[in-house]
């Protein structure tokens, strides 16, 4: 048996369940999504140079940490007269964490910008050469 718990009502009715089932029994809990995958992260990267170089920030870090501030702040702190931003890790970001997080950029930047990001399906992130082969007719 495989139950996806979402909300409370859900966590009730698996304790009904598992109630009526005689014991011993093996209970396995796992997160429903996954942690953001590697062409997510590559895609990241690319959405945060091409950002950087349209708005003159020095380093990727600089632009990552300004997206960051934007679209990712939890919450904004005070230590020792600092002003900090606690903002989520995108390295742990579920896979559908990060793609809201991206979009949130996209919109953002072509409304804001005038910079069309695109989808990664529309960009090639892998080698640049062209590769051709040939086909007898």
């Amino acid at each position: 048996m495989q139950l996806a718990i979402y909300h409370e009502q859900d966590k009730t009715d698996l304790y009904g369940m598992l109630r009526r089932h005689q014991l011993p029994y093996k209970v396995q809990v796992e997160p429903i999504f996954q942690k953001r995958t590697m062409s997510q992260n590559r895609y990241y990267w690319m959405v945060v140079n091409l950002l950087r170089d349209k708005l003159g920030f020095v380093t990727q870090q600089k632009m990552h940490e300004f997206l960051l501030i934007n679209f990712a702040m939890v919450e904004e702190v005070v230590e020792n007269g600092e002003l900090y931003a606690v903002v989520e890790s995108t390295a742990h970001m579920s896979s559908m964490r990060k793609e809201r997080y991206l979009e949130d950029i996209r919109i953002w930047a072509r409304a804001e910008l005038d910079e069309y990001i695109p989808m990664p399906g529309e960009i090639f992130m892998g080698d640049d050469d062209l590769k051709v082969k040939f086909i007898k007719q």
